[in-house]
């Protein structure tokens, strides 16, 4: 009994040994496995060796470059539709360290600061809005601009694609080294021949037609609607950006709107309608919005406001695309007060 305690006793101590230096290499290898990512560079930053979130490490290959936005355009190539909208390049972004890309905001005069989140494959959310990476490089990078309809992409009105080129890119490769960066940049951002040739089309085929407002063609710079007679006030409509309505800033110039008012006019009437003003300043009227009970409101009453107060007390400034004056669609919100007789 006492030679079978001494066997079993000895096969327990050998038995404890094995396991002890079977712990003591498995901890060994997973020290190794779980250094291996860092050691490669996959996702740790350099600066603060934090691990950066799922699908967010190529941006390490960017990190802390400025990159200053030199093309926006639509999938036509051009910065500019058919009626006029034009996307204008203004961006000027650098990707932070993990998880965030600072962007700069005129308004305030800084970068901002945005959390950025991966959705799937070259999918991303930043900015309140999402995007595709289509090119990532320390050099240039272009995003596409991605309008979600529910959970899925608008491929119809995901549209828009920015090109931005790198600090150092455009100090070392744009002109000569004596351009200061911003000047570099002013040019980079100026129409292509491309944009040119499309807006001097849409401009003539306008001045064609300017008893046709389907053939107009907006500009930043609107046409301008001043008074001249101390009887007629006018107001411009500012367009204020709210997420509550679809307008943007781009509708004070797609679709500018004029309120008139007018003292001693022959009776009172109150006339929400559009005009084409032409190349020469001169109104030409477009379709009177009414509802349909007071569809009695006719045209040559109309004419005759234009003909008699617009024409006669504004002073018109026809709309300009590269300083080429051209027609444009104006909406004119106007009501008169009869002549008081006491």
């Amino acid at each position: 009994m006492s030679s079978l305690h001494v066997y079993f006793s000895n096969a327990r101590l050998i038995v404890m040994f094995a396991v002890a230096v079977m712990v003591v290499l498995f901890a060994g290898a997973c020290g190794a496995t779980g250094d291996r990512p860092a050691d490669r560079g996959t996702g740790a930053d350099d600066a603060t060796g934090e691990i950066a979130p799922e699908g967010l490490q190529i941006f390490q290959l960017v990190t802390g470059i400025d990159f200053y936005e030199v093309r926006r355009t639509f999938d036509t190539g051009l910065s500019y539709d058919s009626m006029g909208f034009v996307h204008r390049p203004e961006w000027h972004l650098r990707f932070a360290a993990i998880d965030s890309v600072l962007i700069y905001s005129p308004e305030a005069d800084k970068l901002l600061g945005y959390k950025m989140y991966h959705d799937h494959d070259q999918y991303f959310h930043f900015a309140r809005e999402s995007w595709q990476v289509i090119e990532l490089h320390p050099d240039s990078i272009t995003l596409q601009a991605l309008t979600l309809k529910g959970l899925k992409v608008d491929r119809i009105k995901s549209n828009v694609y920015m090109k931005f080129y790198s600090e150092n890119y455009i100090r070392t490769h744009i002109g000569e080294s004596k351009i200061p960066l911003e000047d570099k940049i002013a040019t980079l951002r100026q129409p292509t021949r491309q944009d040119s040739a499309f807006v001097l089309a849409q401009i003539n085929r306008a001045n064609r037609n300017p008893h046709d407002p389907d053939s107009t063609f907006a500009s930043p710079d609107f046409a301008r609607l001043e008074s001249t007679h101390p009887a007629l006030t006018i107001r411009k409509r500012k367009i204020e950006q709210s997420p509550l309505t679809a307008e943007t800033p781009s509708y004070e110039y797609l679709y500018p709107e004029y309120y008139i008012s007018i003292e001693n006019a022959y009776q009172d009437f109150s006339h929400d309608f559009s005009v084409v003003v032409d190349e020469k300043g001169s109104m030409h009227l477009g379709e009177i919005f009414v509802p349909e009970e007071y569809v009695e409101a006719k045209p040559e009453v109309v004419q005759g406001i234009i003909d008699v107060y617009l024409h006669n007390w504004l002073e018109i400034t026809p709309a300009r695309t590269f300083g080429i004056p051209h027609a444009s669609t104006v909406y004119l919100y106007v009501k008169g007060r009869k002549v008081d007789q006491q």
